[in-house]
């Protein structure tokens, strides 16, 4: 049968066994010496062994007591690590913070400030990064395999907390001397191959630009394809075709704003569940905007 023994009396033990003096740990403990000395009678009345000699008012670990000093006291130490541990997870300090994104929020300032923000704040704890498209990150809400999703639109209604946090314009990169013309005649465009989306892939994003494109009054003949929108402005700069990129990637390129026809816009929204951690609520609340602040969970 296992030995009935609690975490204070370790403390008491060992608080005994540093000063060798029970009026002294009682001190240290904060307690009166009677009530600490029925607790080491207590402690060698469960481990069925005298841990101490009494010297008058002094005592003396005999070798049983020297022998479980050390293990009471890495007990202890191991308690107090997991306490901290446990602490700082309930605060936001440390523990794992498992986030989801889609590409588009890595080139937009917010998130990478919010990081930098969280990083300095709670610097033990863990950050990991999983790219997934939006609806992959609904899923994984869901399933509790990430804290919190930064996608393209608001969850589910009643999966999590949901709030737009940034929204930015497209703009043509290309050839400039395309851009050029297009800027007099945007339907010059129509005639240009463009580099687009896999619409295997991403059916539905692909159809939104065509449609903001027939509004503005060109058609996006997509001739080559890239996935990846760093793959895509490699291939625009290389004189490849023209393709369409959120704003903030346009930067040391060729580009135009398009038309104010032209009506997508890339929406960044972050998602955390409503039962998730601490550290989740302190990320949505470092990338809301100000004047949102006092709905974040």
């Amino acid at each position: 049968m296992g030995l009935n023994l609690s975490l204070q009396q370790l403390r008491y033990f060992t608080a005994v066994a540093r000063r060798q003096h029970i009026g002294a740990a009682a001190r240290d403990l904060n307690m009166t010496q009677s009530p600490l000395s029925r607790q080491i009678a207590a402690i060698e009345a469960e481990l069925g062994s005298p841990l101490f000699l009494r010297v008058g008012r002094r005592v003396r670990l005999l070798p049983a007591g020297q022998a479980l000093l050390e293990e009471a006291e890495r007990l202890l130490s191991a308690f107090e690590r997991f306490e901290g541990k446990a602490r700082a997870i309930a605060s936001g300090d440390g523990g794992v913070l498992r986030i989801g994104y889609v590409a588009a929020a890595l080139h937009a300032a917010p998130l990478p400030e919010a990081l930098a923000h969280i990083a300095a704040a709670a610097p033990d704890l863990e950050i990991r990064l999983r790219p997934m498209r939006s609806h992959e990150q609904f899923q994984a809400l869901e399933a509790a395999a990430i804290d919190v999703a930064i996608a393209h639109g608001p969850p589910p209604e009643g999966l999590a907390h949901g709030h737009r946090f940034h929204v930015e314009p497209f703009r043509l990169i290309g050839p400039a001397v395309w851009l050029e013309v297009a800027a007099e005649r945007w339907d010059s465009l129509s005639e240009r191959p463009f580099i687009g989306l896999p619409a295997d892939a991403f059916p539905l994003a692909r159809a939104v630009l065509a449609a903001g494109c027939e509004r503005a009054g060109f058609r996006m003949q997509v001739r080559h394809e890239a996935e990846d929108v760093l793959a895509a402005l490699a291939m625009a700069r290389a004189g490849l075709g023209l393709a369409i990129v959120q704003e903030s990637l346009a930067g040391g390129v060729a580009s135009v704003a398009l038309p104010a026809s032209f009506e997508p816009r890339v929406e960044l929204w972050a998602a955390a569940r409503q039962d998730g951690g601490a550290a989740g609520r302190r990320l949505l609340n470092a990338l809301i905007a100000p004047t949102d602040k006092d709905a974040a969970p």
